[in-house]
């Protein structure tokens, strides 16, 4: 089948489908661009909604083969196999991922509808659908001149939908810097009037913009005869991948930050050089200086007579744009004025087009038929809303304590906002005049290794150790972080420095851990009288400390999900070299937030301080000291204001932990589940504002909890109470004493939890969900009416997927039902398009009898099961459990697939 869609701007907020069958199809791809009315229409193929991005019409083709096999081995058979198919521009390596992008995205939707059909000598190719920005056509190199058309001599009032008629062309690609209507009533620091300047970008070849110059080219528009020029686009630093740059960016193709490839990727000595390079680069590039202007907003206006800002806010949001904390609104309360929103400080210049195409001719509502109007422009410092107002009174809509318009509405922000305010970092050992300055005697004392000096003293860890930051006197452009330890004899100094370069040594490939430079260990064991102090020398950590992070930074809910997945991530890659950390505390995490994909904002994270962590299937022994009147000293704590592990409430961690010839006698002090513990610890701290000290489960934290889900989706009930239980799951599981170490969340249990999270929230508005109106069977037998909860609950969940894809369960023989005491399971397989689940349902009786627990176990695999708390929920509640189960094995399920 063929699908037929009208451009966004091809009928004032009016969009039709056709579809046809047959040879038709044929017909319609081979002819086009096909003209309606003088619009060009959208042709593609009807995808089935099994297939990923079926509704999407783009060029990017993701390619994954088994895990056996290296894609980077197989990169030209793949793309060998894929020409016949139509042009390919680019292609790309990464992940064992393979990626192209297509000249034609009929040839992608060709390929997907056979992807059952792509073997290579045998070998299955896995293949889906990417989105990808819609103006990418290929990734250029650095020495591919770009063009646009610079539009000058416009008048001051001029907007992007009279730009938009007079060139023919996408609003979203006409790029406005506007006149500062405030120069008429304010003077800055002697600065004249800078008149409007216009950019269109992205519309073709430098022939087509010069044949539109020569066209356009002293046009009159309100008495100004506009002058236009081809030009180089200008180059913004700030709109470029800083993944790319390292050859790192795992969206690939799909980010939403520009791609443009280095000339010499890996050669490059140039540290101020931009562009994407090969991971294989030894030179690392410096980010370039960015000032407020460095970014994009979005202009919106044509809004409804006494439009309210909560109705703005609402009909603003989008999936991909839930943070509205940079959005601005103005004259709410002047009959006499437009009332104007601003979406501000976008990086991406790709995002903000997507912005602009959700929202511009749209209609505001179906009560409300106004149609929005959008434009692109700089994100200066000024704002044309008809009103002189000042910047300053523009950050405090941005930091204010209610910061959006449902903070205004909802008590909760309020409790939000006053628990964030009383927040208490986890400090450290915050140094005294005296214990600095015995600290800088003892660097002078110190001969610093090889070309490095001292640039700042940061912090005094203990009463023996301090950090410091070092510049390489060769490189101006290299810093370190050096950590001081103690005087040799002291035993705690000797393990933790060992253990430190230990672990970094196993984790010298883990991106995200700091690389160790250098460290006098071992040359102190040979010649103990030459050195007064252990040291080590690390890679400066990028970014800031977590906790100081989040108190400076307003971070939304999905952020703060961002960056525990983010986390998790880097923790499990450290858990496969054989370390465990141990001290996961939000001090000793360094965050660096970066704008990449259409998720917006994502997180580079980097845990430093090694000094107690747990080397698995370790074999070395610590080195002693032959001098007989140095004398070890007793074995000292670990100091810890954050988070004190459930393994170690008991017996503090301590140097008897990091001692090979004691710690192997205390397996549980060693787990990899101590990890996870931290992590469910910042993720409470990060919701509540507190610290994970106090019961996790007392009425205001409860509360803290409820107030943030409330407003991270704007009050969906649904979601509230879906998030709200897994939540609740998380921290039992993590800070109930009673659990059982094999009880704990391992790393991808609790990955899958996050992931989960973040999937219920950013969650369509999809289909309604109706229950049919069927009752479990009437029965004083325990067993009879729990099992009709769950075979209704199975029954229902068929019908309602079946909608997005081949789904059922599996025949008698693995339906198996057992029950003991109040409580029935059943446990089953979950077909979906040929893939098996196995699922298992858990019905209880509550003690008090009246109401019902339901919980869902999926079992990924040997070692992995994922907990789905439906909830607890009275019998005359059926239909409301069955919504909320129905979403969250739906949701999960796609998750999975």
């Amino acid at each position: 089948m063929l699908s037929i869609k009208l451009f966004p701007r091809a009928l004032t907020a009016t969009k039709s489908t056709l579809k046809c069958n047959g040879t038709n199809q044929h017909f319609f791809i081979i002819e086009r661009p096909i003209l309606l009315y003088e619009k060009e229409l959208s042709v593609s193929r009807q995808l089935s909604r099994v297939h990923y991005l079926s509704h999407k019409i783009t060029c990017g083709l993701k390619v994954k083969l088994p895990k056996d096999y290296s894609a980077r081995e197989l990169i030209a058979k793949v793309r060998n196999y894929f020409l016949p198919y139509g042009t390919i521009n680019y292609q790309e390596y990464f992940d064992d991922m393979i990626y192209f992008i297509f000249d034609d995205y009929d040839s992608v939707d060709r390929i997907v509808l056979e992807k059952n059909a792509h073997r290579i000598k045998g070998i299955q190719l896995i293949v889906e659908k990417l989105r990808i920005p819609k103006d990418r056509r290929t990734i250029v190199t650095s020495d591919v001149i770009e063009y646009c058309i610079h539009v000058t001599n416009l008048p001051n009032d001029v907007n992007g939908n009279e730009l938009s008629d007079i060139f023919r062309i996408d609003v979203a690609n006409i790029l406005i810097r506007p006149y500062n209507e405030l120069q008429h009533h304010l003077v800055e620091n002697n600065r004249t009037s800078r008149p409007v300047e216009v950019w269109i970008k992205d519309i073709g070849s430098n022939e087509v913009l010069q044949k539109l110059v020569n066209e356009k080219n002293g046009y009159c528009l309100r008495g100004c005869q506009i002058q236009c020029q081809v030009i180089r686009a200008p180059v913004n630093y700030f709109d470029f991948c800083k993944s790319y740059q390292e050859g790192k960016c795992s969206f690939s193709i799909g980010c939403r930050k520009k791609h443009i490839q280095c000339v010499e990727p890996i050669e490059c000595r140039n540290t101020r050089c931009w562009y994407g390079h090969d991971q294989r680069r030894v030179i690392r590039s410096d980010r370039p200086n960015f000032t407020r202007e460095d970014g994009y907003r979005v202009r919106i206006s044509n809004f409804p007579p006494n439009v309210t800002r909560p109705e703005i806010f609402k009909r603003l949001w989008l999936r991909f744009f839930q943070n509205q904390s940079h959005l601005l609104v103005f004259n709410e309360n002047d009959p006499s004025l437009p009332t104007i929103a601003y979406a501000t400080n976008e990086k991406s210049l790709a995002f903000a087009k997507d912005l602009i195409h959700a929202w511009h001719d749209q209609t505001f509502s179906r009560d409300q038929p106004y149609i929005m109007q959008c434009q692109l422009e700089m994100d200066v410092d000024y704002y044309n809303s008809k009103i002189a107002i000042s910047h300053a009174i523009i950050s405090q809509q941005l930091h204010s304590s209610t910061p959006s318009v449902i903070s205004s509405i909802n008590s909760g922000a309020v409790r939000l906002t006053a628990a964030r305010e009383q927040m208490q970092r986890p400090q450290s050992h915050a140094p005294f005049s005296g214990e600095c300055r015995k600290q800088d005697q003892q660097l002078t004392s110190l001969a610093l290794p090889n070309s490095w000096s001292l640039v700042d003293n940061l912090n005094v860890l203990t009463h023996s150790d301090s950090l410091y930051s070092i510049i390489d006197r060769t490189d101006s452009n290299r810093r370190a972080l050096l950590k001081i330890y103690s005087t040799i004899s002291d035993r705690s100094s000797r393990l933790r420095v060992e253990r430190h370069r230990l672990a970094l040594q196993r984790l010298a490939k883990v991106e995200g851990v700091p690389e160790l430079i250098d460290c006098n260990y071992e040359k102190s064991m040979v010649n103990q009288n030459s050195w007064k102090k252990l040291w080590l020398i690390t890679e400066e950590p990028k970014g800031t400390r977590l906790d100081v992070y989040l108190s400076k930074e307003l971070r939304n809910f999905e952020d703060k999900m961002i960056i525990i997945l983010e986390l998790i991530n880097l923790v499990e890659k450290i858990h496969r070299c054989g370390v465990v950390h141990r001290n996961l505390v939000p001090s000793k995490i360094y965050v660096e937030p970066y704008i990449s994909t259409e998720n917006g904002k994502e997180f580079h994270l980097q845990p430093i301080d090694f000094d107690f962590a747990h080397l698995i299937n370790s074999s070395y022994k610590i080195q002693k000291i032959n001098n007989t009147n140095l004398l070890p000293l007793i074995a000292n704590q670990v100091t810890n204001n954050f988070y004190i592990p459930v393994e170690f409430e008991v017996e503090p961690l301590n140097n008897d932990d990091i001692d090979e010839e004691k710690e192997s006698k205390q397996p549980e002090r060693q787990s990899p589940t101590i990890d996870t513990g931290f992590i469910c610890a910042i993720l409470f701290w990060m919701i509540t504002y507190h610290e994970p000290k106090a019961p996790h489960c007392v009425l205001e934290n409860s509360q803290l909890m409820e107030d943030t889900l409330n407003l991270a989706t704007n009050g969906c009930s649904w979601k509230i109470h879906c998030m709200k239980n897994h939540l609740q799951l998380i921290f039992d599981r993590a800070f109930d004493k009673k659990q059982q170490q094999q009880q704990r969340w391992s790393i991808d249990t609790l990955k899958y939890q996050i992931r989960f999270l973040l999937e219920v929230l950013n969650s369509m508005k999809e289909q309604d969900v109706t229950i049919e109106n069927k009752s479990i069977i009437p029965s004083n037998e325990s067993f009879i009416r729990l099992a009709s909860w769950i075979s209704l609950m199975k029954e229902e969940f068929i019908r309602y997927y079946s909608r997005f894809g081949l789904v059922h369960w599996s025949n008698n023989e693995k339906n198996q039902w057992s029950s003991y005491s109040t409580t029935v399971k059943n446990t089953d397989l979950l077909n979906i398009d040929k893939i098996q689940y196995p699922i298992k349902f858990e019905a209880n009786q509550r003690e008090n009898g009246d109401k019902i627990q339901i919980i869902v176990y999926i079992k990924i695999n040997e070692a992995t099961i994922v907990d789905l708390p439906i909830g607890n929920w009275h019998e005359k509640e059926i239909g409301t459990m069955h919504e909320i189960f129905l979403r969250e094995l739906t949701i999960f399920c796609q998750l999975l697939l």
